[in-house]
C-alpha cells in the first residue's frame, strides 16, 4: 500500500515536469536567455542581456466638455398700461344718485368708486362693493338691473381691472 502511494506520487510529478516543460519552450526566441544576442554575448564576457520593460504612455481619454446650460432669471416684462386699466378720477354724476339709491349703506360718500373708460363713453365702476368673482356673475346682473330700474344705462363686463379678473359693473352715460 505504501509502495503504491509513492509509486503515485512520483508518476504526479513525473507528469507535471513533463505538462510544465512546453510551457517554457513556447516562449518567443527573442525572450529567452542565451539563444540570440545573449547566447553570443554569454560567450563574449559581456554576460546576458535582460530585457528591459519601458513602459508605453498610454493616452487617458477624457470625455467632451460640454456646455451645461445655465438658467439665467429673466426680468419680469412691465405690465403695459393697457392690460390693466387705470381707473380716473372722473366721476359720472349721473351714476352716483343710482348707487346711494339702491346701496345706502355702502358709503360711496366717504369711499366714492372709480370710473373705468371703456369704449363708446362706457365706463366700467370699480368698487369693492360692486365686484364679483367670476363664479358669482349672476349677483352683479341682479344689481346692474336693480341700478337700471333708477337711472338706464347700467351692465356687466367681464374684465381684469383694479379688483383683479371678475364681473365689473357698466355704466354708458348719456
Amino acid at each position: 500500500m505504501k509502495l503504491a502511494r509513492l509509486g503515485m506520487a512520483l508518476g504526479a510529478l513525473a507528469v507535471l515536469g513533463v505538462a510544465a516543460a512546453p510551457v517554457a519552450s513556447a516562449a518567443p526566441l527573442d525572450t529567452r536567455h542565451g539563444f540570440r544576442d545573449g547566447f553570443r554575448a554569454g560567450f563574449g564576457g559581456r554576460g546576458f542581456r535582460q530585457p528591459v520593460v519601458v513602459p508605453v504612455p498610454v493616452p487617458a481619454l477624457v470625455p467632451p466638455v460640454q456646455a451645461v446650460p445655465v438658467p439665467v432669471p429673466v426680468p419680469a416684462a412691465p405690465v403695459p398700461a393697457a392690460a390693466v386699466p387705470v381707473p380716473v378720477p372722473v366721476p359720472v354724476p349721473a351714476a352716483m344718485p343710482a348707487l346711494q339709491q339702491v346701496f345706502p349703506t355702502a358709503g360711496f360718500a366717504q369711499n366714492p368708486p372709480q370710473f373705468i373708460p371703456m369704449q363708446n363713453n362706457t365706463y366700467a365702476v370699480s368698487s369693492p362693493v360692486l365686484f364679483c368673482g367670476v363664479d358669482q356673475a349672476g349677483t352683479c346682473q341682479l344689481m346692474a338691473q336693480q341700478l337700471s330700474q333708477v337711472t338706464p344705462g347700467w351692465g356687466t363686463t367681464t374684465m381684469n381691472g383694479p379688483q383683479g379678473y371678475g364681473v365689473y359693473l357698466t355704466f354708458q352715460n348719456a
